[in-house]
């Protein structure tokens, strides 16, 4: 009989540490996901985007702002060209876009469904945009996640002072700076918990300004079953272009925060993009300042 009281508490005591075990594994799994998302070879979406910027110009000497707004609405359709272990290539095709432009003086629109007429030679906007409607951006990324090779086989119209907006939808640079750290919220390890942070090193390119590099932690706020919201914010820097020595811009703030949305077994939901910036310009003599607003949402359709 003691033995077998021993025994039994034995039992007993065994099946209470398998279930505190058992406990803390499936705590500890709800804690934790996996920011690679498993993409196969064939595999299709698409993401929707929305891009709205307001930009305030001030001129000493008069008492108001020039205000322009800027709108971008359309969707990519995306493709896995091939899977492996050594990395994935992913298609990323425009389909739609609807664009304005409004300011003091005129309001510009394109929209790419809607019937061509021959009035759309006069309107800058239409000439910019509608060449890369149907355009295709091709990423490779390696087996951490890391985007090693980033091709548009589009041909932007340059003699069109919105064809800077053409780029910044499609253009090498800034597709990968947009949608590399959709498809990889977190190189090199995917797997992450709550209060974890990592930073998103990225450069860009601009025009008349030259190489901003941003010093950004993303960082997991929560997870709740398969999701998880991921936040992030930082500040650029600014390395000036070497073949302009004066330079047209000077900047004062520059900064950049990141909000992320990851379901684990699909991949970013949704990503949202700010970006605040006031620069100093000289245009001529003429000292000018320049802020802006930008927020760029992309969105998964389920």
């Amino acid at each position: 009989m003691k033995v077998q009281f021993r025994s039994g508490l034995l039992v007993t005591a065994l099946a209470v540490m398998v279930s505190l075990f058992v406990g803390s594994a499936r705590a500890s799994a709800a804690d934790s996901i996996n920011l690679h998302h498993a993409y196969k070879t064939g595999e299709t979406a698409k993401f929707g985007f929305k891009v709205e910027r307001v930009e305030t110009t001030d001129v000493p000497g008069q008492t108001m702002e020039v205000k322009r707004t800027v709108k971008h609405d359309g969707e990519f359709e995306m493709k896995v060209v091939d899977a492996s272990a050594k990395g994935v290539t992913i298609g990323m095709t425009l389909t739609k876009l609807k664009s304005s432009v409004e300011d003091p003086n005129r309001t510009l629109k394109f929209d790419s469904a809607a019937a061509r007429e021959e009035t759309d030679a006069q309107n800058p906007l239409i000439v910019a945009l509608r060449p890369i409607v149907g355009v295709t951006v091709t990423f490779k990324f390696d087996e951490k996640g890391a985007v090693v090779e980033c091709a548009s086989d589009a041909e932007l119209v340059r003699q069109s002072q919105f064809t800077e907006f053409a780029n910044q939808l499609v253009g090498e640079e800034w597709a990968k700076f947009r949608w590399g750290p959709v498809f990889y919220p977190k190189a090199e390890r995917g797997d992450a918990k709550v209060g974890d942070s990592w930073r998103v090193d990225q450069s860009l390119n601009v025009p008349m300004l030259g190489r901003l590099s941003t010093n950004m932690h993303l960082a997991v706020e929560s997870i709740k079953d398969r999701d998880a919201k991921l936040a992030g914010t930082g500040e650029y820097t600014l390395e000036p272009s070497k073949t302009d020595d004066k330079g047209v811009f000077r900047i004062e703030r520059f900064e950049p925060s990141l909000n992320m949305e990851f379901r684990s077994g699909t991949g970013t939901r949704r990503a949202e993009f700010r970006e605040k910036f006031r620069m100093v310009g000289d245009a001529q003599g003429m000292v000018f300042g320049r802020a802006s607003e930008t927020t760029f949402t992309i969105t998964r359709s389920e």
